[in-house]
């Protein structure tokens, strides 16, 4: 059993939305799961939109660490990433991830606050302590990249993107966890063979 109304809340909030769709959830239904009100749910969150936010927030906050990139500029940038980057990527490119993707892109046009939110909480929680890291790699002399936020737009997309498109729209499978860490791996060295001074090249360890 969860241990407060709100965690149920999410839980079963989540559940709905990728049964049932953003906009066929009905959040009375979601508060008989939940063990709860329907007027607790508004104690609790402000809205439907809301509560959608909430639950990527919750998901990708408790998959995504940003202290694995508070070590010394000096450590292998490669590790650094891939300690980061994966587990993000098993994240949204496995069943739930697609799951949620698929509903984001299939309902998106009629409620614009599913992207918005989706891509708010992958800024905050993936995006900008990237971008971060990578700011402090340029100073250390590590890593050159004018423009941190755009490298990590593009690492993100190299690794994540096209796979989980391709998943979301019925093209291909999902990916394989030992395939996910494959592209993840591989995506990391193409990304710093062009990121990394050259000094910093040759004296990185060869995978």
């Amino acid at each position: 059993m969860y241990e407060d109304p709100r965690s149920r809340l999410l839980t079963c909030a989540e559940e709905a939305f990728l049964s049932c769709g953003y906009g066929a959830t009905r959040l009375s239904e979601v508060a008989s799961a939940a063990g709860i009100s329907k007027k607790t749910i508004y104690r609790l969150v402000e809205s439907k939109a809301a509560l959608f936010a909430a639950v990527v927030e919750k998901v990708v906050t408790a998959t995504v660490h940003p202290s694995s990139l508070d070590g010394p500029e000096t450590e292998d940038p490669q590790a650094t990433l891939r300690a980061f980057v994966r587990p993000f990527a098993q994240l949204a490119l496995s069943y739930r991830g697609i799951r949620a993707h698929r509903l984001v892109l299939t309902e998106a046009v009629q409620f614009p606050e599913l992207a918005k939110h989706n891509a708010d909480n992958v800024h905050a929680a993936v995006a900008a302590p990237l971008a971060a890291w990578m700011a402090r790699q340029v100073a250390a002399g590590v890593l050159n990249v004018p423009n941190p936020d755009i490298a990590v737009g593009m690492l993100i997309a190299m690794i994540v993107s096209e796979p989980l498109q391709a998943a979301a729209l019925g093209i291909t499978d999902a990916l394989q966890p030992e395939a996910i860490d494959a592209r993840v791996d591989e995506g990391i060295r193409l990304f710093l063979l062009g990121a990394q001074c050259p000094a910093e090249v040759q004296r990185s360890p060869r995978s």
